[in-house]
């Protein structure tokens, strides 16, 4: 009787439900305060200094004096140069426009491309940091004072990076774009300058000169001669 009792109650016990739902929520460990600290502090906060040309932009016309606006707001560097240079840079010459050591948002210099020939240029925003350089291009811009523009290659905006990375270094103008540069036309040879005298003329001449030279004496003294023989005679 003792054991019917008892097999019935364990029946009765097994058959009871189960808060499963329970059992796994006490099953999740709660994270304490210090490490919700961590896993917050190992996320960094994006930068928000940036150096770049705003403009003008790549593959803009100009014509005159032309601002050119950017920003140079990276911390920690030393020196920034404006330059700008040929598309066509084989031999790497940049002409400076403007330099500084200070912070920049706007303006950064104002270029007067009236003396220039007409053709593509390539503008460089180059920061100098203590272990490394930034270099920003926008190319091309197109100088078009005498001439009528035509289609330009495809623009690009660059940024690169010379030496160590820089921790939140980031460029906020920054595009990169394949350049297909149309080909110059050779220029055609100039026809010879006829005015232009060779060394052999030029020794043909002086032998000719000589020669008459030669025979003006001669002739001077053949007659000198004859005279003093005339005047004898007499």
């Amino acid at each position: 009787m003792h054991r019917l009792l008892l097999a019935l109650f364990l029946l009765l016990w097994m058959s009871l439900p189960v808060d499963v739902s329970a059992q796994e929520g006490d099953s999740t460990p709660t994270p304490t305060p210090d490490e919700t600290s961590q896993a917050e502090q190992s996320t960094p906060a994006p930068g928000s200094a940036s150096i770049g040309i705003t403009s003008p932009l790549p593959g803009e016309t100009l014509a005159g004096s032309i601002p050119i606006s950017g920003l140079i707001t990276q911390p920690g560097f030393s020196l920034w140069e404006l330059s700008f240079s040929f598309v066509d840079n084989p031999t790497d010459n940049w002409f400076l426009l403007a330099s500084g050591t200070q912070t920049l948002e706007g303006e950064i210099a104002n270029w007067d491309t009236t003396p220039l020939t007409d053709g593509d240029y390539a503008l460089r925003l180059r920061v100098y940091f203590s272990d490394a350089y930034r270099d920003v291009l926008v190319t091309p811009v197109r100088v078009r004072n005498y001439s009528v523009d035509t289609p330009s290659p495809t623009p690009t905006q660059t940024a690169t990076l010379a030496g160590p990375s820089l921790p939140n270094a980031t460029s906020r103008p920054t595009e990169t774009a394949t350049i297909t540069r149309t080909p110059r036309s050779t220029p055609t040879a100039l026809p010879p300058n006829p005015a232009i005298l060779t060394n052999k003329e030029i020794a043909a001449s002086l032998l000719r000169g000589a020669g008459y030279t030669a025979l003006s004496f001669a002739v001077f003294g053949l007659l000198a001669w004859l005279k003093i023989r005339l005047t004898r005679k007499q």
